[in-house]
């Protein structure tokens, strides 16, 4: 494995990008001033990353939430739809499946 680089980066200087007054040159975290060693670097970074899957699990579950409802809502204008096409019957009063197709081949009478 190649060793770590922890030079600035000169790049982004030349580039013109500049870089805030508090990141610090060895990890790239702004965190308002330097960090004094690589220590507090991996200390700074493993902070970041557990700040990252707090973010990351919330945002999943948001994800789940808005996923529930938006096909709670594409299910809800499907049935409506289905209401307005077949007489008020719901499915044009049959359900769907293998069961359903049973049911319409054989006559109970």
């Amino acid at each position: 494995m190649p060793p770590i680089d922890l030079a600035p980066d000169e790049g982004l200087v030349r580039s013109g990008a500049t870089r805030h007054a508090g990141t610090c040159g060895r990890c790239g975290l702004n965190g308002g001033m330097p960090h004094g060693s690589e220590l507090e670097c991996l200390r700074a970074v493993d902070a970041e990353l557990r700040r990252l899957r707090a973010r990351s699990l919330w945002l999943r579950d948001q994800r789940v939430e808005l996923l529930r409802r938006h096909v709670y809502q594409w299910q809800d204008a499907r049935d409506e739809r289905a209401v307005r096409t077949n007489g008020g019957k719901p499915g044009g009063g049959v359900p769907a499946g293998p069961l359903a197709t049973a049911a319409r081949t054989s006559d109970p009478s």
